[in-house]
């Protein structure tokens, strides 16, 4: 994680490994501002399959969710993707789909830094609608 963060990262002591003693650990220092986590799709697929540029199999995709998860029941209210930014930018739409039914049936909140601006806006605006519809369909329908 260090590498792949670079800069002043690399010098920072990460003293968590999971979502929940992220958690821990800020709550520690006492933050004197009210603060929402959400789940960077990055970190999922770095934790998953590392920097890699290509798309997730179904049991990457099981680990994702897990991870996900465990993050909703520590304390997040969702997750947020930053499409523009690798590894965000390698996942396909129905790899964000599937996580955003995930917290969907938790009923947690899906955020996204979309793919793209200016020419590409329309269509990047249009996919992250479209991922939250589908997610919100899926929740809302029987299993």
């Amino acid at each position: 994680m260090r590498d792949w963060a670079g800069g002043s990262a690399r010098a920072s002591t990460l003293a968590w490994e999971g979502f929940g003693q992220y958690l821990d650990a800020l709550r520690s220092v006492r933050p004197s501002i009210n603060v929402v986590h959400f789940v960077g799709h990055g970190a999922l697929r770095l934790a998953t399959i590392g920097p890699d540029n290509r798309a997730v199999g179904p049991e990457d995709l099981r680990a994702m969710q897990r991870l996900l998860d465990e993050a909703m029941d520590a304390g997040a209210y969702g997750y947020s993707t930053g499409l523009v930014y690798a590894p965000s930018a390698y996942a396909g739409t129905e790899e964000l789909v599937a996580l955003a039914r995930g917290i969907a049936a938790r009923d947690g909140l899906y955020f996204s830094h979309v793919r793209g601006e200016s020419a590409m806006v329309e269509a990047s605006i249009s996919e992250a609608i479209r991922i939250g519809e589908r997610a919100a369909s899926a929740s809302r329908s029987p299993t």
